[in-house]
Parts: C-alpha cells; structure tokens; sequence
C-alpha cells in the first residue's frame, strides 16, 4: 500500500511541475510581384504549434515580423502596401496569437484598403486571406478574399470581391 501511495505522489509532482505549453499560432504574409505578366498578389501565411501550416506559393517572398514595406511597378502603376507582424504574445486576444495586419494598400497613390486583418487569429473571425492584382492596359483588376482559420491547413468559407481601377480610381 505504501508502494502504491509514493508512486501515485511522485506521478502528481510530476504532473504538477510539469511545464505546460499552450497552443501558438503567428499570423503571416508572403507578397509577390511579376513585373513582366503585370501581377502583384499578397498571401496570408499561418504558422502554429499543431502544424497546421498554410504557406504561401514557393514563388512569394515571406515577409518577417516588424514592418514590411512591398511594391510593385507594373507599367505606369505603383502598387504598394505596408504589412505589420506581430510575435504571438503570453497573453492577449486569443491566447496572443501573433497578427498580421495591413496597414495601408493602395494603386497608384489611391487607397484601397486600410488597417485589415490578414488572416483570422482567432476561431470564427475572418481576415484578408489573399490580395491579388492584374493590370490591363489602363485598368487594375483587384480580387480581394477574405475567409476564417480553424487550425486546419487551409482558410475555410472564402468570399472574394473584384473591383476594376481605372487610372487608380474604382470604376462602377
């Protein structure tokens, strides 16, 4: 009986002084632009201790955690947008799940979106998930999707919008 009273104490300490690790997810962005097909496009990325990753095409560039300035000339148009990561934190919304967010976006001079999210850090919430541009002649045509991460390998419940700027103004 004393045999058994020890082992079950020392499985309790164990137990007890155990360091215990929360699940981590950073949020992330990945950008490229291809100058010669007049393309620009900027991916939300997920990195998480479940390894439930999403990562961007192996073309695109992975942005890192601070401030990140990206553009791209195509023809007569500059694209540009400004992307803030952040490290996931010991407390916060969603256990402190790093973020990224998109500062500002625009075309031309013109902007098209301001502080968004990029991804979803939390359950059920939904960010930009993906920006993409193509220019024709004097038109840009922006998709811009936006879906929700559930800790699974992919965004889920994607909804994309397209716009055409004309001359860096959204035409209607």
């Amino acid at each position: 009986m004393i045999k058994i009273v020890i082992v079950f104490f020392c499985s309790v300490l164990m137990l007890v002084s155990a360091p215990a690790r929360a699940d981590w997810g950073q949020g992330g962005a990945a950008f490229r632009c291809d100058e010669s097909t007049n393309q620009f496009a900027i991916y939300a990325t997920m990195d998480s201790s479940a390894d439930e990753n999403i990562v961007a095409p192996s073309d695109f560039v992975q942005l890192h955690s601070g401030s990140n300035s990206v553009s791209c000339r195509m023809s007569d148009t500059n694209i540009s947008a400004t992307v803030l990561i952040g490290e996931p934190q010991p407390r916060g919304m969603c256990g402190g799940i790093g973020q990224a967010v998109i500062r500002d976006f625009t075309i031309g001079g013109q902007a098209v979106l301001l502080f968004e999210q990029l991804g979803s850090p939390c359950r059920g919430l939904r960010g930009v998930v993906t920006i993409e541009v193509k220019k024709v002649g004097k038109s840009a045509e922006v998709s811009i999707c936006r879906g929700a991460w559930d800790w699974t390998p992919k965004f889920i419940d994607i909804k994309c919008e397209t716009s055409t700027y004309v001359n860096a103004r959204p035409s209607h």
